[in-house]
């Protein structure tokens, strides 16, 4: 369901409540009810003295009760979007046809091109059993993504031509609003895109088999997982020559945003194994999250026009954010996330490891920044929208992929 923020109701932001809730609540109050594993389950020949600790870095079946780990994260993010945001022509092409993808025109920038590469970032978990055999514990995990950045700027003479390709939606043919050209502009574009991700799991955990050198815990809990995007496009362009009634020194600037925020919550069923073999561990976990993701979109432009001698004019809306889409909207949706983790432990003493693997996450229908924009239009600002009223909000969501490298230590006692 898509809701169009109303300025005269603006308690309606703060009194959502996600439908995950439902879902989560349930699964809780089931868990209340389950018994703790019997002793005898989990201990068979290895119990709290059963396993011989032959070697210094060897553990013996008995954990230690509590357990803290902390891992520095290095991730990277899939790309989305592919419209063609900044253009160029040779020297030599017309105003009328410079920039326009019907033309021999090269791209400069698509929205699938910002990327913005490896973020750093960590994740903290702690955790506890309850009894001396590990048979039921609760863990909670935190982890943080880094804001991360790309960024593009192009400027006038280096290209001579910049322009800003679009579909004129009344004639249906491809156009372009010019930033820079060798006979009357001079300008600059600057493209940013910010990204955020962080989650938080609190889980049941219970152990369903053990043996001297493996056991695997069954997790049953609570799932969030936020994930940010910020798109902000600033182009100016300056008339070094007469054009019409423009006369020289006039500057033209559009600004465009889009920012969105997605937001999880569900519960999540998983396995964690560990299987020991001297002083390395192997740890495969596996979890999947259902739930529902909401999602914030926040669309605004402005365009201001500035006249020597006159002073600076401004107008609400830019090019691909004009007062046709902008606005705030909310999308809600249900998902299910699957997680997988690998990882590889060496065990120093019994209480502490060194630890590196590898971790990926895939959450569906998670609404991004560049998937947002509609290059079709039915005016130029500040023209009143026309018959099209376009470009409009699309609502389009994608696969949001998560995954890369993680180092860290672990920490028993």
């Amino acid at each position: 369901m898509t809701v169009k923020y109303d300025a005269s109701i603006p308690a309606a932001r703060n009194g959502r409540r996600p439908t995950a809730w439902h879902l989560i609540l349930c699964i809780w109050s089931a868990l209340l009810t389950l018994p703790a594993l019997p002793a005898t389950t989990l201990a068979g020949p290895c119990g709290p003295a059963g396993c011989a600790v032959d070697v210094p870095c060897d553990v013996s079946c008995r954990l230690g009760n509590f357990w803290f780990r902390g891992d520095v994260l290095l991730w990277w993010t899939n790309r989305a979007g592919n419209a063609a945001l900044v253009t160029t022509s040779s020297p030599e092409t017309p105003p009328e046809l410079a920039g326009r993808l019907d033309q021999d025109t090269t791209v400069l920038l698509a929205a699938q091109d910002l990327n913005p590469g490896v973020a750093a970032g960590g994740r903290f978990t702690v955790g506890w059993w309850f009894d001396d055999l590990a048979a039921a514990g609760l863990q909670a995990s935190y982890f943080r993504v880094g804001s991360a950045s790309s960024r593009f700027r192009a400027a006038s003479p280096e290209p001579l031509i910049l322009a800003r390709p679009f579909t004129d939606a009344v004639t249906e043919s491809q156009d372009a609003l010019l930033i820079a050209h060798p006979e009357f502009l001079a300008g600059a574009i600057d493209v940013d895109l910010d990204v955020r991700l962080q989650g938080f799991q609190l889980a049941w955990r219970l152990g369903m088999l053990r043996g001297c050198s493996y056991r695997t815990d069954f997790l049953v809990g609570y799932r969030l997982l936020e994930f940010d995007e910020r798109l902000e496009i600033n182009s100016l362009a300056e008339f070094t020559e007469p054009r019409g009634q423009i006369i020289v020194g006039s500057t033209q600037q559009h600004f465009d945003l889009f920012d969105v925020s997605n937001r999880f919550h569900g519960a999540e069923l998983g396995l964690v194994h560990h299987h020991r073999l001297g002083c390395v561990t192997a740890e495969v976990s596996a979890r999947v999250a259902l739930g529902g993701t909401t999602a914030d979109v926040d669309i605004d432009g402005r365009t201001v026009n500035t006249v020597p001698g006159q002073g600076s004019f401004a107008y609400a809306g830019g090019l691909l954010a004009q007062p046709t889409n902008m606005g705030w909207y909310q999308v809600s949706q249900f998902a299910a996330v699957p997680e997988l983790g690998v990882n590889l432990a060496y065990n120093v003493t019994p209480s502490l490891s060194l630890m590196c693997g590898y971790h990926l996450i895939v959450w569906p229908r998670v609404l991004r920044a560049t998937d947002q924009l509609d290059v079709n239009l039915s005016q130029l600002p500040p023209e009143p929208p026309g018959p099209g009223r376009l470009p409009q909000f699309p609502g389009s969501s994608s696969t949001f992929v998560a995954q890369g490298l993680q180092l860290g230590l672990q920490l028993v006692w």
